[in-house]
């Protein structure tokens, strides 16, 4: 009988270094699941890749499941179990259908209850639907996470409150700054998380804002609804000296602002 597997590598265990060592990068992302579906035992598959949790989600023929796994996530970002497996955590049939209804209703979040968890889920299954990965009980599985979060948020009041990472940036921006409004605020990516803070900063007051992002149409899409200024990560460490606060989001392998850039700006 096949079984339902998920394992997953999150901010509950693992820290930011071992986090990023197995990220899937989006551009990546198709030859992985390909990689994945090819894998020995491996029926169906999808990826789910955050800042916060990296998860193999799969349908596994034989009853090794958690090696195949923790073998092909090691084995794809070049890093040794050792130094991988404390950080694991495993979940099979019954009790990956609830981890999965967790993560989808954001119960499972760093930030408790923040809904941008369950778009990227659903980016998650529409590139393994697309690449061809999914079997029946696979979209079955999705489809119940799914339709499991959008009645927690209908019938409970999770989503009462404006709750996310971007969310909570600003606000521990305001704890630390008296007037958040009088203050440059410099925004690194142009994805969703970036939108979520420009606008929240957008409510509190700040006119100040510069979006940098490797391609500048990108930020250009955010700065034009709320006047803030595009630049380019090229041109971005010559106005860093001109930020009270950065809020950074991108998909970047590796730290965008280091050490010796602060030093320079400052």
């Amino acid at each position: 009988m096949p079984h339902i597997a998920i394992l997953s590598v999150n901010h509950q265990l693992a820290p930011v270094e071992v986090r990023e060592k197995v990220a899937f990068a989006s551009n990546e992302l198709n030859n992985a699941l390909e990689q994945f579906k090819n894998t020995n035992g491996v029926e169906a598959c999808a990826i789910l890749s955050t800042c916060n949790r990296s998860e193999v989600y799969a349908i596994i023929s034989t009853d090794n499941a958690q090696e195949i796994l923790s073998e092909y996530l090691a084995n794809t970002h070049h890093i040794k179990r050792s130094e991988l497996d404390p950080y694991l955590s495993y979940f099979e049939n019954d009790d990956a259908v609830k981890h999965i209804c967790h993560v989808a209703t954001g119960l499972d979040s760093l930030v408790l209850g923040e809904p941008q968890i369950l778009g990227q889920l659903k980016d998650a299954y529409h590139a393994a639907k697309e690449v061809g990965t999914l079997n029946k009980l696979l979209e079955k599985l999705f489809q119940h996470a799914f339709s499991t979060a959008k009645k927690v948020r209908t019938d409970t009041e999770i989503g009462s409150s404006p709750v996310s990472v971007a969310y909570c940036a600003v606000k521990l921006s305001e704890k630390i700054f008296a007037d958040l409004a009088e203050q440059t605020v410099m925004l690194i990516g142009a994805g969703e998380m970036i939108e979520l803070c420009a606008q929240h900063l957008n409510q509190k007051g700040v006119n100040n804002m510069i979006v940098a992002n490797r391609t500048v149409e990108n930020a250009e899409k955010i700065a034009s609804l709320y006047g803030a200024r595009a630049v380019s990560l090229k041109q971005f460490s010559n106005l860093l000296h001109e930020a009270d606060i950065i809020i950074s989001s991108t998909a970047a392998s590796v730290p965008i602002i280091g050490k010796g850039l602060v030093e320079t700006a400052l």
